[in-house]
């Protein structure tokens, strides 16, 4: 929309989205404005690395997104579906693959098949829908984004979320001390901005 109308945008945010993305590489790449007006981009993600509890909790989704269930196949059956129908694969050769192919949507499972070569992931918990490449709550460390960020001549800083401190009972005191000690391995969520190294003081 933006190329259609000729907009380049002073700003992008995204609220619980940057985790999803399949390809941040790409993303960056095809961001309207990216490479010309610079926008600055603010993106929050609840996939705090640092936060271990968080991490436990996602890390459980994923588990469930792997494994599937209530009538629905987990991304490691389609995998195994895709390798054995489409490739042919043996069984035992099959499960081999579907397990290294974890994170992995059918286009590079398919690369991957075709070139011979067996893929390592990347993290033994990240996983995505090979149909569409959506990830489960993705963590990645800070470095991954900051150096990514880098290659397009973007800065990151980044900034503890907090805690909702409207509740009522225990809750509200409890939320309105961790706000007050705002510590990465309790935030909630994190706060991802990218600002254009030549603004940057």
């Amino acid at each position: 929309w933006c190329r259609e109308h000729n907009i380049e945008p002073d700003a992008i945010m995204g609220m619980d989205v940057i985790e999803h993305i399949y390809r941040l590489d790409q993303f960056f790449e095809q961001l309207p404005g990216v490479q010309q007006a610079r926008p600055r981009m603010l993106f929050t993600t609840a996939s705090n690395p640092c936060n271990p509890l968080k991490c436990y909790r996602l890390r459980r989704v994923m588990r469930s997104d792997e494994k599937g269930g209530d009538g629905h196949p987990g991304f490691y059956a389609l995998r195994l579906q895709h390798l054995t129908k489409r490739w042919g694969f043996p069984d035992k050769k099959a499960r081999r693959w579907a397990r290294h192919t974890r994170g992995l949507d059918y286009n590079d499972i398919d690369r991957a098949v075709k070139e011979g070569i067996l893929p390592e992931p990347a993290d033994r918990y990240n996983t995505c829908d090979p149909l569409n490449g959506n990830w489960t709550e993705r963590i990645l460390p800070l470095s991954a984004y900051r150096e990514l960020l880098e290659t397009h001549r973007y800065g990151l800083s980044v900034e503890n979320g907090w805690f909702n401190s409207g509740h009522t009972g225990i809750k509200r005191p409890a939320a309105q001390l961790l706000n007050r000690l705002n510590l990465r391995s309790c935030a909630p969520f994190l706060i991802l901005t990218a600002e254009p190294i030549h603004r940057q003081r």
